[in-house]
């Protein structure tokens, strides 16, 4: 794409409109997704292999979607759905609310400048997932992503982006988060520490996560704020 093309007109965002096209994007997006709610943990057990992407951009970066792109052309797809979150529903249970507000997308490198363009289907708080029901990806206002998918998707994520650094390189920013936190409120300052220790664990499994969040220093910060009078 180039200059002001319209990406609707050039074939790369297709609204999906008709009850039949909603309900397949709904079939697909329930294979992967139990909730994008920012304190629930998103993905079913079919999504095997998890990353944290920080910082993700307050919409999906560029340096993210090339990810994507490139992980879905590796294990043979070439769309995606994207679904709306922010403004709509956070409960897969009541989704869709307005259908609007989803898309099936030509999956392209482009396809970042078309979302942008468009207006409409800027990806805060939204997510991005496959057609076939294989992987996903969703943002947080936040300033970070999560993502999943079979193993070789995530094996082209990961040699694309450093994300080992991106999941400590998180915790250790919240840290300095749970402290200013702490002088008002040392228990949501505890308590939004271990739910991100419990997130961790549903992205990486307890080996890993304690292996995170141990390096990042965040369990000590914890049982200091448990200790603290």
């Amino acid at each position: 794409m180039s200059g002001w093309e319209s990406p609707r007109a050039a074939g790369m965002i297709t609204r999906l409109t008709t009850v039949a096209d909603i309900e397949e994007a709904c079939a697909q997006l329930r294979k992967v997704f139990h909730s994008t709610h920012l304190f629930r943990l998103p993905f079913t057990l079919a999504v095997t292999h998890r990353a944290v992407l920080f910082p993700s951009g307050y919409l999906f970066n560029d340096e993210l979607v090339a990810a994507l792109v490139a992980a879905s052309h590796a294990i043979g797809e070439k769309t995606a759905y994207y679904s709306a979150v922010e403004g709509v529903t956070q409960d897969w249970e009541h989704f869709p609310v307005w259908p609007e507000l989803q898309a099936r997308l030509d999956f392209r490198a482009e396809v970042d400048d078309a979302l942008r363009a468009d207006g409409a289907v800027d990806v805060l708080e939204g997510a991005l997932y496959s057609t076939q029901g294989t992987w996903a990806a969703v943002s947080y206002e936040d300033d970070y992503s999560l993502v999943g998918g079979p193993e070789a998707f995530m094996a082209v994520v990961a040699s694309m982006l450093d994300i080992d650094a991106m999941a400590v390189g998180l915790l250790k920013y919240r840290i300095g988060e749970l402290k200013r936190t702490a002088r008002n409120s040392r228990y949501t300052a505890q308590l939004y520490g271990w739910w991100l220790v419990n997130l961790y664990e549903h992205i990486y499994g307890s080996s890993t996560a304690e292996r995170y969040v141990h390096e990042a220093g965040l369990v000590p910060l914890l049982y200091e704020l448990h200790a603290m009078r």
